[in-house]
């Protein structure tokens, strides 16, 4: 049975012989009745700080489920997150891949157009050369038979001083005939004007084939640099 301080103050006991002192008993009531209501007012407070502990739990618990629940979104979204950006890396990865198959192989088809193509040259730069080779043969040969010939272009009109000097003879023979001294003179003359004329021929002629072997030699070298260069092309492109 709970008693309040008021009841204890104003509970009333029976009187009989040789009891209680009566001022001693409502004394000791009135501190019991003051202890109670302290009592009291200590288990309110009490109950207060409960109930306050009680929301400060409930809102702590509902805090601790909120974050549970972002907690596990976040994870979610996370691992959302993760698998969407490995599918796109993947993605990303495969068209990169194409991109450089493609591109590859757009470049080894290039390089096989040009190197087929180089070589398509190179045949037609070889039939071009022994054109050339063919033609400077030709006319290397015809040069030096205009070498050889243009000196003797003298020589008829050596031998129309010869008919000249003959006709002189005849003349004066009709005159008067020369000595077979002077006949002899003559002759020994003309050969000696022939002999330069021959040899200088002979040096014009070993003049023109060491030109014509040095502009061939030459060509052949610039021939030979171009196919070193070409091939050391045509392999940088295998």
């Amino acid at each position: 049975m709970k008693l309040t301080p008021l009841e204890i103050k104003q509970h009333q006991f029976d009187k009989s012989l040789r009891g209680y002192d009566i001022g001693e008993v409502e004394t000791f009531l009135a501190l019991v009745a003051s202890e109670v209501e302290q009592l009291h007012k200590k288990n309110g407070e009490l109950q207060e700080q409960i109930q306050s502990l009680n929301k400060r739990i409930t809102h702590y618990e509902k805090v601790e489920q909120a974050m549970h629940e972002t907690l596990q979104t976040t994870k979610e979204s996370v691992t959302q997150k993760m698998e969407q950006a490995r599918n796109e890396a993947k993605t990303a990865t495969d068209r990169a891949y194409m991109e450089a198959e493609r591109i590859t192989q757009e470049a080894r088809q290039q390089r096989s157009s040009i190197r087929q193509e180089m070589i398509r040259l190179l045949e037609r730069r070889d039939e071009m050369i022994q054109s050339f080779q063919q033609f400077l043969e030709n006319n290397t040969s015809m040069v030096e038979k205009f070498a050889a010939n243009k000196f003797h272009i003298f020589d008829p009109i050596e031998e129309s001083n010869l008919s000249v000097s003959n006709s002189n003879e005849v003349g004066q023979d009709k005159e008067g005939s020369p000595s077979a001294s002077d006949k002899s003179i003559k002759e020994d003359n003309i050969s000696n004007d022939t002999e330069p004329s021959d040899a200088f021929n002979n040096d014009l002629k070993e003049e023109s084939k060491s030109n014509s072997s040095r502009k061939m030699k030459n060509s052949t070298n610039s021939i030979l640099d171009d196919d070193d260069f070409m091939n050391t092309f045509l392999d940088e492109l295998d």
